[in-house]
């Protein structure tokens, strides 16, 4: 088993008997830190959307530019059963800089669970987890390998030099912008529901 694996696999030991009681008072941001420097994040927040409500929109990749602010574009390149292989395009803007960034993943559900793999390696990069807590409540959660800041891209190489404290909110705010926007799309899909 890979070490990005064992991290996943740490941050789902994580389960809504844990998050519940923290996201009662408000989004959970969770690091693993293993052997020094930040090696992986989960966020957490409670959605008003059921169950069914929270994994149509988890699952609806096609709309992920829609409602997604990272995301600009996706194309669904297969689906089987409960694999999908996605091509995501995620605009980056930092300081005043932007860039785009183009990856494809193995996305396989096994609920509560929605596994990404990256397709060139198959190694794993990320999930999401929905965990129903009570009739309209749900758990949205994402837990995700920290990215090596450092190796992409000199600017941004250059920012953690001059002020390492960057680094952290670099690692994290990606994260937990993914869940705030998915968790606002799924309460705007729930209340239309009502």
């Amino acid at each position: 088993m890979s070490d990005k694996q064992k991290v996943l696999d740490e941050f789902k030991k994580t389960g809504p008997g844990e998050l519940l009681p923290l996201l009662e008072r408000g989004p959970v941001t969770l690091l693993n830190k293993t052997g020094g420097g930040v090696r992986g994040v989960l966020c957490a927040e409670l959605a008003a959307a059921s169950e069914e409500e929270a994994w149509s929109v988890l699952l609806d990749f096609i709309n992920y530019p829609k409602f997604l602010q990272a995301v600009s574009k996706t194309k669904i390149r297969s689906k089987k059963e409960n694999e999908h292989l996605v091509s995501f395009e995620a605009g980056v803007r930092i300081v005043g800089i932007s860039g785009m960034v183009d990856f494809t993943y193995r996305l396989v559900e096994n609920r509560p669970f929605l596994d990404a793999f990256n397709n060139k390696t198959g190694e794993a990069v990320s999930y999401w987890a929905i965990y129903p807590v009570e009739a309209g409540r749900t758990i949205v959660a994402q837990g995700n390998i920290a990215r090596n800041i450092m190796e992409m891209s000199s600017i941004l190489n250059f920012l953690v030099e001059k002020m390492p404290s960057a680094e952290l909110g670099l690692r994290i705010a990606p994260v937990v912008m993914m869940v705030n926007d998915m968790k606002k799309q799924m309460e705007k899909i729930s209340s239309k529901m009502v």
